[in-house]
């Protein structure tokens, strides 16, 4: 799988490659903004350490199959603790939510405020580049079914409401982004049979779930698509043709960077849409305001002419007369 260190770089080569902008699919949470860092894992740590450094570390030693099989490579007892005590809030939060961190306003405030990863950064700029025809973000959380439990779909229900309210704030600025939540009824449909019914024509898929991934590989049935992965220690095991690794960082990116970006592509976009005007129109429409501006200074003429002669101006007694006529022609020869 290549390591490249962009997904800007990646997009406008592929873009350039179709000669078109790119119909791009992306995962909200860990491609976007973290969430298993930013979980009870961060909040349980022994050591008080910058929140970019626990990212990078947490995603360098863990390999993690599901919230109950997580492996940590290396000796990192800080890190072991921590996950130990996310893995004993997700009991809580499986047997009463409202005694886990989950449920505490700090916890989810924290959340909801979190920082963007650097993935969602380059995203902005290929949208303000026109590199981007259209871009879905992806999520799912569970339905209440024989087989859900409310709590487990109340849960859910609260994710994905996290991520429509930041959507709102952010990428919704963008006309060519749309927010997919897809909701989950034992399980299906899987997230490539969402993407077929949706967006079968996508040119580029990104998430950070390995079995997701290559599902999608495997049954969707254009073998041309690109898949991006973030190169966490857990997504190394996922091969293919297409198939890329991109360097994840936290970006210091904020909400209102978005407004800004999004005005920009406005004004870019109003700029283009607005008519050509050809060269032969342009000399036509220059000639005619010449002609207007002969008007106005021929009229100006005339009236400061009347104005030199209006003493002259007995009509009952020099209409005949060739005296009248001489001075006439000589006050013209004075102006002219």
């Amino acid at each position: 799988m290549p390591k490249i260190n962009s997904l800007y770089t990646l997009i406008k080569k592929l873009s350039q490659e179709k000669g078109r902008p790119l119909k791009i699919i992306a995962d909200w949470d860990d491609c976007l903004q973290p969430m298993k860092p930013v979980a009870a894992v961060y909040e349980a740590s022994k050591k008080n350490k910058p929140f970019e450094e626990f990212f990078e570390e947490f995603w360098r030693s863990t390999e993690i199959e599901s919230q109950d099989k997580i492996k940590v490579h290396g000796n990192n007892e800080d890190l072991e603790f921590a996950l130990r005590n996310w893995q004993e809030e997700v009991k809580k939060m499986r047997k009463d939510f409202k005694s886990s961190i989950y449920s505490h306003p700090d916890y989810r405030k924290k959340r909801e405020e979190g920082p963007f990863l650097n993935l969602a950064e380059e995203l902005l700029q290929c949208l303000k580049e026109d590199l981007i025809e259209k871009l879905i973000i992806i999520s799912s959380y569970k339905e209440a079914t024989s087989t859900t439990s409310k709590r487990g779909a109340k849960v859910g229900y609260t994710s994905v409401k996290r991520k429509k309210d930041r959507f709102d704030k952010t990428f919704v600025n963008f006309p060519q982004s749309q927010l997919e939540l897809t909701g989950l009824k034992d399980g299906r449909p899987y997230r490539w049979e969402r993407i077929e019914q949706i967006y079968p024509d996508f040119d580029m898929f990104i998430d950070d779930n390995t079995r997701i991934v290559k599902d999608s590989i495997e049954n969707i049935s254009d073998k041309e698509k690109t898949y991006v992965l973030p190169d966490y220690k857990t997504c190394q095991g996922v091969q293919g043709p297409n198939v890329y690794s991109i360097k994840v960082s936290v970006s210091d990116l904020k909400d209102e960077e978005f407004d800004k970006v999004a005005e920009e592509y406005k004004q870019k976009q109003l700029a283009k849409s607005a008519p050509v005007v050809s060269p032969e129109l342009t000399q036509e429409k220059e000639k005619e305001k010449e002609r207007q501006h002969l008007k106005a200074t021929n009229f100006l003429w005339s009236r400061n002419l009347f104005a030199r002669n209006r003493n002259l101006l007995n009509v009952e007694k020099v209409k005949s007369s060739r005296s009248y006529l001489v001075k006439v022609a000589k006050n013209v020869a004075s102006i002219i």
